[in-house]
């Protein structure tokens, strides 16, 4: 005896399931081409925001590492003086303690002081030598911190931009010579903070001091990395994507 059909229940005949069979695969097809064509259009977004932000926007001038140390190092060094009398004036510049930036104040001190019209003298450790002067202005750099503390990317990936952040304490004493009177004494700090875009850093780097040219904390190793991922993930939707297509 043969049973048949419930009442109200039609048979589906096998054409008719192979049919269902392949509409359901091409959806799984559909769902995974549109799960690729998603993400190449966040991969291109996401280079294409990375190139645009690579350059400087037009209008912005964008300033060297040097140059920033050496403006904000002028600013620092330009705070005793104006405790002196109008040039013309003889001014000693004289270092203490040991610091990798001294050089570089010497150097800007130095200008900012000839360009008051100020004969300006730099120390002799042969104290013989030395040229009388009227002023001595000590200084002593005890900090100089320049780093690049943040890294913006795109999706977590394209480096965008990256901050650049310089720091500068200086203990600076200015005394009168013929009196011997301090006519300045203090702690003087400065710092100066800027966002610039990541295709910029070749540009604004310097190697004339090992401060002014500071690294990011992420070498290429991550770069590197990065396209792994990326790649990694591509291949992983295109293997599920031919999966769903054999299934």
């Amino acid at each position: 005896m043969t049973s048949g059909p419930c009442p109200g229940q039609e048979m589906i005949e096998p054409k008719g399931i192979e049919h269902m069979r392949r509409i359901e695969a091409t959806t799984r097809q559909r769902i995974a081409a549109v799960m690729i064509a998603g993400f190449a259009v966040l991969l291109a977004a996401g280079i294409a925001g990375a190139q645009d932000d690579s350059k400087p926007a037009s209008g912005t001038e964008l300033h060297s590492n040097l140059w920033l140390c050496e403006s904000l190092m002028a600013e620092v060094a330009a705070v005793p003086l104006e405790n002196l009398e109008p040039a013309p004036r003889a001014v000693r510049l004289e270092r203490k303690g040991k610091h990798e930036g001294h050089d570089l104040f010497e150097q800007v001190a130095f200008e900012l002081l000839d360009a008051r019209g100020y004969e300006v003298y730099v120390d002799e450790e042969d104290t013989s030598r030395q040229a009388a002067v009227d002023y001595v202005y000590r200084y002593d750099v005890k900090a100089l911190d320049f780093t690049y503390p943040a890294v913006g990317r795109t999706l977590g990936l394209w480096r965008q931009w990256v901050d650049r952040d310089i720091s500068i304490v200086a203990d600076l004493e200015l005394v009168e010579v013929a009196s011997g009177r301090v006519l300045y004494r203090s702690l003087v700090q400065r710092q100066f903070g800027d966002r610039i875009p990541a295709g910029a850093l070749d540009d604004v780097r310097s190697t004339a001091y090992g401060f002014t040219d500071p690294k990011t904390g992420e070498g290429g190793w991550h770069r590197r990395v990065e396209e792994i991922v990326v790649v990694g993930t591509l291949a992983g939707m295109v293997a599920v994507y031919f999966a769903n297509t054999g299934n």
